[in-house]
């Protein structure tokens, strides 16, 4: 009997830090123009899935411009410098079940560096994102990320393939409660190059939420289309 107390705050214990998972899939198409040198255009289209992929998750419509900095000075050491930003309209369905729009602004930065066969990548992005209240009540609106994305690419020599791994975490920012690190995404990716101007990717990606009290991972798989 004396266990019992210690047996009941550990049950506590793994009550409190419970964690639920859920598993998704993912569709991902997108278009990229050249307008000038140096200058790019992407539109893109992403669908999610949730609840085991047997529920809508969200859709989401963008449109993105990258502008490469300091190409000649840093083409000799196999280095590209980019900065952009892009626009993105949401629709989600929230747990009520019920279909919401969000806008979304981002700006970013990126630097890769090429060895041989691999590149290794940084990117830094801001981002903005506007929820409708007429969805619900929301502490911060509109609620804004600093996300961070360290990422490393295979090329295997006279294949079509590359494999990526990344890293990426979200850091919540302009909150009352604070500013702290609530996610962190793991993706690994693999693409083939159909021709010098499509590619398909294949992709598994675990979210993790951080400090929260009742954190959810999610799995997913995805497939991605690219036109360039």
């Amino acid at each position: 009997m004396k266990q019992l107390p210690l047996i009941v705050l550990l049950l506590l214990s793994l009550a409190a830090h419970a964690q639920t998972s859920d598993f998704g899939t993912e569709l991902e198409a997108s278009a990229t123009f050249k307008l000038t040198k140096g200058t790019e255009l992407t539109l893109s289209e992403e669908l999610r899935m949730k609840d085991n992929s047997h529920r809508y998750a969200k859709s989401e419509t963008s449109a993105a411009l990258q502008y490469a900095l300091l190409r000649k000075p840093l083409k000799q050491y196999d280095m590209r410098w980019r900065i952009g930003g892009g626009y993105s309209f949401i629709n989600r369905q929230n747990s009520e079940y019920r279909f919401t729009s969000q806008h979304r602004l981002m700006v970013q930065t990126s630097l890769s560096k090429d060895w041989s066969s691999w590149r290794l990548s940084a990117r830094m992005r801001y981002q903005s994102t506007w929820r409708n209240p007429a969805a619900g009540s929301f502490r911060v609106n509109p609620q804004q990320y600093l996300r961070l994305r360290l990422s490393a690419r295979y090329s295997p020599a006279a294949t079509p393939w590359q494999l990526t791994l990344s890293e990426e975490v979200f850091c919540r920012i302009a909150d009352p409660r604070g500013s702290l690190i609530d996610e962190s995404r793991t993706q690994l990716s693999a693409t083939y190059d159909l021709n010098k101007h499509h590619s398909i990717t294949l992709y598994g990606k675990i979210a993790q939420e951080l400090q929260v009290a009742n954190p959810e991972r999610f799995f997913a798989l995805g497939i991605s289309y690219d036109f360039q």
